[in-house]
């Protein structure tokens, strides 16, 4: 009996080495694999007949053993007859029933049965069979492809719990305003470690704007907010990328905390920058909101009905090689922020479709980039920073991208502009 003691332990043994490689914290979900266990099944299996074999090698070598051996061996006796029930083979002495008359040269053919074993495991598997089809070609249960889409649903709640505490997986898409007082309190750290040179501890404004007002540069909201901080300001500003410096969880709390200072009094307030953004959901933003679109109603823009500015006068579509490249070097320093490299859109909308917000053609295109977008909705005026002609280029460059492929492309905007 000490041999199986010992094939136990070894098995548990080899169970929790596999157990361990399987990288589960759980043992059911261990044995929940089929291939493990069938595995671990067959190795036991092999360890036993293996010291089986080993035994009856000794046994033949030894001749035989005598009457008084085999009864004291109990363990020996309960294996062996173990081992004829599942075999269902005739002892020795027993042969003589089950011997054919095929002879050939002294080799006599025995007519043993199947082992019942494999019987019994081929009439299980039959009705698992007759079962199954009326289950499933009968009945029509669950298909294999309904199987599929609830294990994607289990995935997707699984992933949805992890991403919970997985903060640092959150992007600019999926970022939340976030208003737990641990979280704007780890925040305010984390401001006060690394933004306060430029903003002052205050939020007040110093190098960088006044955070505490309703004006944004490149936009308001936890998602620009949380992408500035990112990707960094306008080129040449002095806002940094941050996003080798802060894991995307920090940024989240930064972000939120710069938006609860919204509405504070800071010491000495630096004038306001940008356009004005309101907090989502508040009565003025709602108002400002509604006032917008009963102006976009009645004229889209009053300034463009009665003035022409410089940069759209002079406008022409331009296609030599040379003002491509400099409009495409001008879109790069000033442009993929807000656009991306290859203008599929981020903040600002995908430039690559043939929607277009405030217009489609040279000379719309060179008003918005002169002017500025809609009211609030974060594209500046860049007429005080690029002169026409530069305008003209960049304007004419992203007319060129019309048609092309973008990675990851937003949804398009406005209407389709046709000349």
């Amino acid at each position: 009996m000490k041999s199986y003691i010992k094939t136990a332990l070894f098995a548990l043994v080899i169970f929790a080495i596999l157990w361990y490689l399987s990288d589960t914290t759980s043992a059911l979900d261990f044995v929940k694999n089929p291939k493990l266990v069938f595995a671990l099944v067959a190795l036991v299996l092999a360890i036993i007949f293996n010291g089986k074999i080993v035994r009856n090698l000794d046994k033949i070598k030894s001749n035989k053993l005598s009457n008084e051996e085999v009864n004291s061996n109990s363990e020996s006796n309960w294996f062996v007859e173990m081992y004829k029930k599942l075999a269902g083979g005739k002892s020795i002495e027993e042969e003589h029933e089950i011997i054919l008359d095929h002879n050939y040269d002294g080799i006599r053919e025995l007519d043993n049965d199947l082992p019942p074993w494999w019987k019994y495991s081929f009439y299980i598997s039959i009705v698992f069979a007759v079962v199954y089809i009326i289950r499933f070609a009968v009945l029509k249960d669950y298909t294999q492809i309904d199987e599929l889409n609830t294990e994607y649903k289990q995935a997707e709640i699984a992933i949805a719990e992890y991403k919970k505490t997985a903060t640092d997986l959150i992007d600019f898409n999926s970022v939340e305003l976030l208003t737990e007082t641990a979280d704007l309190n780890k925040g305010k750290t984390i401001f006060e470690s690394n933004c306060v040179a430029c903003h002052k501890a205050d939020g007040g404004g110093g190098i960088g704007p006044n955070l505490t007002d309703n004006h944004w540069i490149l936009g308001g909201g936890i998602k620009n907010v949380f992408h500035t901080i990112t990707e960094g300001g306008r080129d040449g500003k002095g806002m940094i990328a941050w996003k080798t410096s802060l894991k995307p969880g920090e940024i989240a709390r930064v972000a939120s905390y710069v938006i609860s200072l919204q509405g504070t009094t800071p010491a000495t307030p630096k004038e306001a920058q940008g356009d004005i953004v309101w907090p989502e959901g508040s009565a003025t933003a709602t108002s400002e909101n509604t006032d917008n679109a009963e102006a976009v109603e009645q004229s889209p823009s009053d300034e463009e009905d009665t003035t022409t500015s410089d940069e759209e006068s002079t406008a022409k579509l331009l296609t030599s090689k040379a003002d491509l490249s400099a409009g495409k070097k001008i879109f790069g320093d000033f442009c993929v922020a807000c656009h991306k490299a290859d203008a599929g859109g981020l903040v600002g909308p995908n430039l690559t479709d043939k929607n277009w917000v405030l217009g489609g053609g040279i000379k719309n295109i060179t008003h918005t980039i002169a002017n500025g977008g809609r009211k609030g909705k974060g594209m500046i005026a860049w007429k005080g920073s690029l002169k026409p002609e530069q305008i003209n280029q960049v304007a004419s460059y992203i007319i060129s991208l019309q048609g092309t492929n973008p990675v990851g492309g937003k949804a398009p905007e406005g209407e389709v502009w046709k000349e």
